[in-house]
């Protein structure tokens, strides 16, 4: 006579290696996720600031980046003067945490791109991290260039 199923034992293995697995695999997804989410919100500033840039060189005029960093960081583009991403005035474009509630933005610079040539006068950085401790810098050159790096940029790139 043959028996069919799994015995009481036989359950309590299989539940506890799928339990093992589990606790070792989610922590790694969460570091996986957040390392993504750090990443998508450095290029989405990067291409703001390339956005910016050809802005400033298509219609002759200034364009700002404006930053407001911390828990409930910012930041918007406008034309003309800065605007206050906080306040959600900014006229061009506008990215806020609720985009990616896992970054922070640490410190950022703002930034004028010059009307008809797209050159900023100040360097602007804009540091990202995760709560995990993940590592990002969007820096801009003096020619408007942006670029991703740290050893968290998708091509590890130094600062």
């Amino acid at each position: 006579m043959s028996q069919q199923g799994f015995t009481l034992l036989e359950a309590a293995v299989v539940i506890a290696i799928t339990a093992i697995l589990l606790a070792v695999a989610v922590p790694s997804y969460h570091n996986l996720l957040q390392r993504q989410q750090l990443r998508l919100a450095g290029e989405a500033l990067a291409q703001d600031m390339r956005m910016a840039r050809e802005l400033s060189i298509r219609e002759n005029t200034t364009v700002y980046i404006s930053y407001k960093p911390g828990k409930q960081w910012c930041w918007g583009l406008s034309r003309g003067q800065a605007c206050d991403c906080a306040a959600q005035v900014c006229s061009i474009s506008r990215m806020d945490q609720e985009h990616f509630p896992h970054v922070l933005l640490d410190i950022a610079q703002d930034a004028a791109f010059s009307a008809g040539r797209g050159q900023v006068e100040q360097f602007g950085d804009a540091a990202f991290r995760t709560e995990r401790g993940q590592h990002l810098r969007v820096s801009l050159n003096a020619m408007g260039r942006a670029r991703l790096c740290g050893r968290d940029a998708p091509e590890r790139q130094s600062c």
